[in-house]
């Protein structure tokens, strides 16, 4: 089963040919990678199946599928956003904490990063993530000092 969106009433939907699979009431909706989609409803998103339901709630600000069945999940506090990589099941597996996340996903890394300002020193947190196929192999934290004049 292919399912391509469609729109009715400025909602988005998802139907295979002529029949309607997934009924037209999100805001906005990605197309399905590994047979879940991102969408969005009510201001927040989350993750459906190929059936509609609802496996990760639509709880965060944004969701974007990283690889296999992780994604990255932004909460935003303020003008502050906060991301970290949640699983299809909705657990963390690193806390949103971090303001950017980047995925290599030729060389199977993911990176995320986190500064801190203390005093006249800024201190940013990497996250260096490995991972193949389903499964995270590593998670590294290193930490970069850089003095501010």
């Amino acid at each position: 089963m292919k399912l391509e969106q469609f729109e009715q009433e400025g909602k988005v939907g998802f139907k295979d040919d002529c029949k309607i699979i997934i009924p037209a009431i999100y805001e906005s909706a990605s197309y399905f990678h590994d047979g879940h989609a991102v969408v969005r409803l009510n201001g927040l998103s989350g993750v459906i199946d190929s059936k509609g339901k609802m496996v990760i709630p639509n709880q965060y600000d944004d969701i974007t599928h990283l690889f296999e069945k992780y994604f990255c999940a932004r909460i935003n506090v303020g003008a502050d956003w906060n991301c970290g990589i949640i699983d299809i099941d909705g657990k963390s597996i690193i806390e949103p904490s971090y303001i950017r996340l980047f995925v290599a996903k030729t060389s199977g890394i993911s990176y995320a990063i986190k500064p801190h300002k203390v005093k006249r020193k800024t201190w940013i947190n990497i996250l260096k993530v490995k991972h193949m196929n389903t499964r995270i192999l590593e998670i590294v934290y290193g930490v970069i000092s850089k003095e501010r004049y």
